[in-house]
């Protein structure tokens, strides 16, 4: 009986025969980077360096409407290579915002992460999918780009000026767009300095937070905290219930976070008294400053002497803070 082995499939075989030139270069190109950006995003020497700002832009302006592009129109006839250029970066302004819009309705949210991971898995899939495409295509019939030619068509070629013109407005427009993003990356303005404080209800949203509590019982509140300041920050988190007229601190924590460092930590809340319409006030200082909050959140809770229903509510936070020009960011997500 014949040892079984990947080579047994007609289709790797033929993959590692025919597609060993240029008819899939691009194809691995566009994986090499998507990759690399993943790599370069979770290192932290390379997080904030000139590389990882460099791939910003064909990472996400460029890649996944190439990828999409070069699944649905293997053969050169189908599309000219200024068409397809264009056709990419503009499914991949499509692309990236739905995404996005797709992640705001999960657990994950509209966080760097999941979009990251998502952005770069349909890259690779769509990749994946154009490689198979061009594998049906005959070998004359295949599409490759052709990046010399192109810009020799653009310029001394026998098309129109407006064609011309266009083209060459077309390239003027992705190279702005390129600075713009690297120059946004690297310089970032000193106004956005700031802090990311808010909460989360069990399922990481921003609902179902705990609103009703029995004798003795506890629930979980995730707190988030981003610091945004452009250096290292120190937090002292404070947890306190105030009614008309007592006010008791159930918990306090010291914290340091790094520039562009975030916490997410689950506190589980105990009121410590009965009490019905009750402040639950989540109190952000930082450097030690604690005369004033630096940030604050607002829950209104009841404590009651019957068995606390645990099934989240659709509760909202209340969230004030001293840097308030970013208040509308930090409360609600």
């Amino acid at each position: 009986m014949a040892m079984w082995s990947i080579e047994n499939f007609g289709f790797v075989r033929d993959i590692r025969t025919k597609f060993q030139g240029k008819f899939i270069l691009d194809l691995y190109l566009i994986i090499l980077l998507s990759v690399l950006m993943i790599v370069l995003t979770y290192t932290p020497y390379f997080s904030d360096s000139i590389f990882r700002a460099a791939l910003a832009f064909p990472v996400t302006l460029f890649a996944p409407g190439y990828a999409m592009v070069a699944a649905m129109f293997p053969r050169k006839k189908e599309m000219g290579n200024i068409a397809r250029m264009t056709m990419s970066v503009a499914l991949s302004i499509i692309i990236v915002p739905l995404i996005g819009m797709v992640l705001n309705y999960t657990p994950l949210g509209v966080r760097l992460d999941p979009i990251l991971v998502c952005v770069t898995v349909f890259t690779i899939a769509c990749s994946l999918v154009a490689m198979r495409s061009r594998f049906k295509v005959q070998d004359d019939e295949l599409y490759f780009p052709d990046i010399l030619n192109t810009a020799r068509a653009l310029l001394w070629g026998d098309k129109s000026s407006v064609d011309k013109a266009f083209g060459m407005a077309i390239v003027v427009a992705l190279l702005l767009s390129a600075g713009t993003i690297s120059y946004l990356v690297l310089v970032p303005g000193q106004g956005d300095q700031y802090t990311e404080f808010y909460l989360l209800g069990p399922d990481h949203i921003t609902s179902g937070y705990p609103s009703d509590f029995g004798p003795g019982s506890q629930q979980p509140v995730i707190l988030c905290i981003a610091n945004h300041e452009k250096r290292d920050m120190a937090y002292d988190i404070h947890i306190q219930l105030k009614d008309n007229n007592t006010t008791t601190v159930l918990s306090t924590e010291h914290v340091v976070l790094g520039d562009n460092q975030t916490l997410e930590k689950t506190a589980q809340i105990k009121p410590d008294r009965l009490g019905t319409r009750m402040k639950l006030d989540f109190l952000l200082y930082a450097d030690g400053n604690m005369a004033t909050p630096y940030q604050e959140c607002r829950l209104w809770i009841n404590v009651t002497d019957q068995p606390a229903n645990t099934t989240p509510k659709v509760v909202n936070a209340t969230v004030k803070g001293v840097n308030s020009s970013r208040n509308s960011a930090t409360g609600a997500r």
